[in-house]
């Protein structure tokens, strides 16, 4: 869509912009030592900034360039500092350009070494095609922008903000974006020393798109991204982000020693970054979170809708010795219009939560590190990748890791799926890992007789094959009713340490390789000397 493409250069180019702008002025190593305002501060300010937005943001070289308009200005205001930087302008590639204009920064030293610092972004910004004509603007109703700059670290330790009534409108048809309102909030206290905690969250409320032709084609009531980190050390991340020691490759050398120069450089490259991510961080989660959404597609009438959506995962213990993994997906209130499959199993709730328990950090490090790191130029990447699983296989097994199901839930119209249990890695089991997961379905016999009357029912493979499969699943199960009285059907799925499959107690492993030896395609050839 033209309004998200819109919105999306618009937006990120100004608010980049602003804030990098911002960590320019207040790295100065002038501002930094002194937190006294002065006129000879400000005049050398000037200079300062005029250096840094050449090399930050530069006018060739790049798919985007960036055209300053003068110098900046900067004036005393009591204990603070006025800033407005030189009028902007962000070319594309494409000849297409956004006419920025003149961001506003209000910056103010503090004993402790840090600095306040505000942002107000200017509005509307134009968006200018490369015949120079005016497509569409990015409009910003109100906004509010504070943050707390700490120049040791280069970076914010704590930031609040707010946007509302955001609109990315087309001059040349109906096509716009609307946003209510944008927040952000990041709060990093240093615990323990020299590294940083602390949440972050991001909202976004009542999101509208309308296409070329008028008509809204998405809507989200709200999304939220939170994050926390613990005890992580900004001054490495920084330095991992920044990093750009690649070397180009050299052009063909007769000798040889050109192509192994640039080999030797690559591999060095890749080994500080790998340096820097070890012991980056303590832990990590996130969890994203959106509600009532809505996607339609104007030319066929098919739709999509859901009422809420989860998304979150989690690590902890990065610093101990074993490590904790988890992720989660949840959603409710699921609808697809036309129906991919029978609409009495679409899945309208759904919710996964898995966690990875005593996960041995420094063996599986190694192992990353010898799939990531420098390795010898006569390895192909599949010899790699068996080396990496192996190592990890073992690291696994030596730890007695485990997976927990912690829930597996499936609702659809006629039935309902519940899936907990666990496996865990053992280097003396026969396939490596012991597993053992319980299983109950609800309303088998229901979706049964509800397909059956269903008006396409009738001569309908996709029916009958469902039927099949329904049959199927109620035979190796154990029958019986739940508290309300609904049909129900209970598993035992086991994996033990012979490498047998258990399902219910009976071992199902000749019935499934009969299964596998069965199937379409499969060819019979003589086996190696080791497998008779």
């Amino acid at each position: 869509m033209a309004s998200i493409s819109i919105f999306n250069t618009a937006a990120r180019s100004a608010a980049i912009t602003a804030i990098a702008l911002a960590l320019t002025a207040a790295s100065n190593p002038v501002w930094a030592e002194n937190a006294v305002v002065s006129a000879e501060a400000a005049t050398a300010l000037i200079g300062s900034l005029d250096a840094g937005l050449r090399q930050w943001f530069p006018p060739t070289g790049s798919t985007t360039n960036y055209r300053w308009d003068g110098l900046p200005k900067v004036t005393v205001n009591g204990a603070s500092y006025d800033v407005d930087l030189p009028s902007l302008q962000i070319n594309g590639e494409d000849g297409d350009r956004v006419e920025v204009g003149v961001i506003k920064l209000a910056l103010t030293p503090d004993t402790d070494g840090s600095w306040s610092v505000g942002i107000v972004l200017p509005s509307p910004i134009a968006l200018l095609n490369a015949d120079g004509k005016q497509d569409g603007e990015l409009a910003i109703g109100t906004q509010n922008f504070r943050g707390r700059w700490l120049p040791s670290l280069g970076t914010f330790i704590k930031a609040e903000a707010s946007y509302g009534d955001l609109k990315a409108i087309s001059r040349k048809d109906p096509t716009r974006l609307e946003i209510g309102s944008i927040a952000l909030r990041s709060d990093l206290d240093e615990q323990p020393a020299g590294r940083w905690t602390g949440p972050s969250t991001v909202t976004i409320d009542r999101l509208t798109a309308i296409d070329e032709h008028g008509v809204m084609v998405a809507r989200l009531g709200s999304i939220a991204l939170d994050a926390t980190v613990t005890g992580m050390d900004i001054a490495h991340a920084i330095t991992l982000g920044g990093q750009n020691d690649t070397p180009t490759p050299p052009g063909k050398d007769a000798t040889g020693k050109g192509k192994s120069s640039h080999i030797k450089a690559t591999q060095a490259a890749v080994q500080r970054r790998l340096d820097i991510l070890h012991n980056l961080l303590a832990g990590a989660s996130t969890k994203l979170r959106i509600g009532e959404l809505t996607m339609t597609a104007p030319g066929d009438g098919g739709a999509i809708s859901v009422a809420q959506v989860t998304a979150h995962g989690g690590i902890k213990g990065l610093d101990q010795g074993k490590s904790e993994l988890t992720i989660g997906y949840e959603h409710s209130g699921l609808k697809i219009v036309p129906s991919p499959g029978p609409q009495e199993f679409l899945p309208e709730k759904v919710e996964l939560n898995l966690a990875a328990i005593d996960l041995p950090n420094a063996n599986l490090w190694a192992a990353f590190t010898k799939l990531f790191g420098p390795s010898p130029t006569d390895q192909t990447d599949d010899q790699a990748g068996q080396i990496f699983s192996q190592q990890v296989q073992t690291a696994l097994s030596q730890a007695g890791s485990r997976l927990r199901v912690l829930a597996l839930r499936l609702d659809t119209p006629a039935a309902t799926a519940n899936l907990k249990g666990e496996a865990q890695f053992d280097e003396k089991a026969a396939l490596g890992v012991v597993a053992s997961f319980d299983m109950a379905l609800r309303g088998l016999e229901t979706a049964a007789a509800r397909l059956q009357a269903a008006p396409t029912a009738k001569g309908s493979d996709e029916t009958k094959n469902t039927l099949g499969m329904i049959s199927m699943i109620q035979a190796f199960g154990t029958p019986g009713k739940d508290e309300t009285g609904r049909d129900i059907r209970t598993y035992k799925l086991e994996l033990d340490g012979l490498g047998r499959i258990l399902l219910n107690g009976a071992d199902m492993s000749a019935l499934l390789q009969s299964g596998q030896d069965k199937e379409p395609g499969a060819k019979v050839g003589k086996r190696k000397k080791s497998e008779q």
